[in-house]
């Protein structure tokens, strides 16, 4: 069993075009996660999204203090921003969370 502060850091990568409001719930949703919030990084890789994902995160930034927000500087196509979820990720292990899906308290 890992003490806190040897506890692995988890990244939660999103990849997101256009998600709006589904982008907002699945980030809420990452509270649902049972480790302590220094040890869990939620990125948020934005595709040149055309509607609010952006103000939408910058937003939420003030909530969650484990929560980044980064712009590509064009569109690189699904599989391109996964692959940049991936390059970014910090974390020891890395999940993606897609902005259909939501981490619920039972599947954490």
């Amino acid at each position: 069993m890992f003490t806190v502060s040897k506890m692995p850091k988890l990244s939660i990568l999103i990849p997101n075009y256009n998600g709006g409001e589904k982008l907002k719930r699945a980030i809420k949703s990452c509270r649902n996660i049972d480790l302590p919030e220094d040890k869990v990084e939620i990125r948020v890789l934005d595709n040149q999204s055309k509607d609010n994902s952006v103000e939408i995160v910058n937003e939420l930034e003030e909530k969650f203090e484990n929560l980044k927000l980064e712009q590509n500087p064009e569109n690189l196509g699904r599989v391109g921003n996964w692959n940049r979820c991936i390059e970014k990720s910090k974390g020891d292990y890395t999940v993606f969370l897609f902005v259909n899906e939501q981490i619920s308290k039972q599947n954490n």
